[in-house]
C-alpha cells in the first residue's frame, strides 16, 4: 500500500482502506487474523502510525514451526535504504509474518521479495523461481 501519487500532491488522498488477512484451514476455524486499517483523518504522517513512510506491505509465511528470526535476518541482510521492518511468530505455530514500512512502493516491494525468497528458500531448498512481471 503506496501513499499516493506525491508528485502529483495525492499522498494519502483516499477515504479508508481496510484489508483482512484470516487463516484458517478448509474445514477447520479460524487460526489468525491480521486487519489493516488506515484513514488519513487519523493523521497517518504521525508518530507511531506511519510517520515519514509513504508505503507499507505485510509478508505471510504459512508452514508449521516457520521461525520469524529467518525473517528478520532476510530483512536487514537486505538493507533496502529508508525501510523499516518487524516479524513475529504467527499463532499455533502457523509460521511467522513480517510488517514493512518505506519511502516507497519500489523499495517496500524489493524487501517483501527478498524475505520471500529467503523464506521460499528455508521451506523448500532452493531459489525462488525467476518473477513473471514484468
Amino acid at each position: 500500500m503506496t501513499a499516493g501519487r506525491a508528485a502529483r500532491g495525492e499522498v494519502h488522498q483516499f477515504r479508508r482502506y481496510e484489508s483482512v488477512v484470516e487463516i484458517s484451514r478448509p474445514d477447520g476455524p479460524l487460526l489468525a487474523r491480521d486487519a489493516t486499517i488506515l484513514d488519513p483523518a487519523d493523521r497517518l504522517a504521525a508518530t507511531g502510525r506511519l510517520g515519514e513512510h509513504a508505503a507499507t506491505g505485510t509478508a505471510y509465511v504459512i508452514s508449521a514451526g516457520f521461525e520469524a528470526d529467518i525473517l528478520r535476518e532476510a530483512a536487514a541482510l537486505a538493507a533496502i535504504p529508508g525501510t523499516v521492518a518487524g516479524a513475529s511468530s504467527l499463532p499455533a505455530g502457523l509460521g511467522a509474518w513480517l510488517k514493512v514500512l518505506g519511502p516507497d512502493g519500489p523499495a517496500v516491494s524489493a524487501l517483501l521479495g527478498e524475505v520471500t525468497a529467503a523464506a521460499h528458500h528455508r521451506i523448500l531448498g532452493s531459489p525462488s523461481p525467476p518473477s513473471r512481471r514484468p
